[in-house]
């Protein structure tokens, strides 16, 4: 079982957003694919703990990903976590 514990991902130099995003039954998104989606350049996107499978997560723009105690992205060993692209 593939299993990472989200800290912070900075693809790039991040621009002056102020946009937050949250993952998790308390946010606004259910799922970290969904938030990265929506989410504008030089964005933080917080995953609430929990347990998160997803695809391949693609970060093709700045954001930062940060995960609170207890998130973890599972790729049940069949699937890479992480690709940063652009």
């Amino acid at each position: 079982m593939a299993i990472a514990t989200l800290f912070l991902i900075v693809p790039g130099a991040l621009a002056q957003v102020s946009q937050t995003l949250r993952v998790g039954s308390d946010g606004t998104h259910r799922s970290i694919t969904e938030a990265v989606a929506a989410a504008e350049p030089g964005a933080t996107i917080v995953v609430s703990a929990g347990a998160y499978s997803e695809p391949t997560l693609v970060l093709g723009k700045p954001v930062t990903l940060r995960g609170e105690p207890g998130a973890v992205l599972d790729g049940a060993e069949e699937r890479g976590l992480i690709e940063i692209t652009g």
